[in-house]
């Protein structure tokens, strides 16, 4: 029902002064479609520092923590979830395309 965005300061716990807190429903919709579709990547975990931490909270009102790395256009960007620095998923191209245009 909600998704803010902040810029990473640290692996492992997100910051909360949010620079974007989206609420409408097509954003929202766009985010959910980016978490349902990262595929999973095996192996280590070897990354640089996170670009950006997102919060999404959800309508039973839990939320999720992430991490986020934005790739360049036409290529792909990367999730962590905080509590889990082990894993990291992959986003498609499109996806990335549209976080440029809603983040940078």
């Amino acid at each position: 029902v909600k998704v803010s965005v902040s810029e990473s300061r640290e692996f492992g716990n997100i910051n909360t002064d949010f620079f974007g807190v989206y609420e409408d429903e097509e954003t929202v919709d766009m985010f959910e479609e980016l978490f349902e579709d990262a595929v999973k990547q095996d192996g280590i975990v070897d990354i640089v520092d996170p670009e950006y931490d997102i919060e999404a909270e959800l309508a039973n009102g839990s939320k999720k923590q992430l991490h986020l790395w934005v790739g360049e256009a036409g290529q792909r960007s990367t999730l962590m979830y905080v509590e889990d620095t082990n894993t990291i998923y992959r986003t498609s191209a499109e996806h990335t395309d549209w976080l440029i245009g809603l983040l940078k």
